[in-house]
């Protein structure tokens, strides 16, 4: 009891957990890849945070991009070293889609070694791999979103607010123009 008193009064945590301030505890994910959308919303649950379509702000992601590219030949000239990337755009805004934060961008690589003499093995560590690399964006962007505090969310508020106005200043005379 006493070794664990003291890791938590030292400010230990397990690797992956985060505080999520109470202002970001519910989100609402706007993301068109079911691939990426499950993990992502699993992992914001057990971050503790609620995935809520009636949330106040929302997580979209604008753009996910893989990639394998060839790095090395090996014998017969084929290829045998891949970087595989992974490229996440995303930004947080309001629930009306008035951007708060971003957009920003997220890139993770790795390397690795294909066997050719094993396609099928091969292919499933790729797989493996950007299961992995999705795994270390998500909790980026988590740990970026839990960055982010109430001074600044208000601060971001004001100039969405800001936006509102001018948009329906711009509509209403749109509107006795026409």
């Amino acid at each position: 009891m006493l070794l664990t008193a003291l890791m938590v009064g030292c400010g230990f945590q397990l690797r992956g957990q985060v505080n999520v301030p109470e202002h970001l505890k519910r989100l609402q994910v706007e993301i068109a890849d079911r691939d990426f959308r499950t993990p992502f919303e699993r992992q914001l649950i057990l971050t503790g945070i609620e995935v809520s379509p009636a949330a106040r702000y929302s997580i979209r992601v604008l753009k996910r991009k893989q990639e394998s590219e060839i790095q090395s030949f090996g014998g017969s000239d084929r290829a045998s070293e891949y970087l595989l990337t992974t490229r996440i755009r995303y930004q947080l805004e309001t629930q009306d889609g008035i951007p708060l934060f971003g957009p920003y961008e997220l890139q993770q690589t790795r390397r690795y070694l294909r066997d050719p003499n094993n396609y099928t093995s091969s292919k499933s560590e790729e797989t493996l791999l950007f299961e992995e690399l999705d795994r270390e964006v998500i909790a980026t962007m988590i740990r970026r979103i839990s960055a982010i505090s109430e001074s600044d969310l208000a601060e971001a508020e004001k100039v969405a607010e800001e936006l509102r106005e001018k948009q329906k200043q711009e509509q209403q005379s749109a509107a006795g123009d026409a």
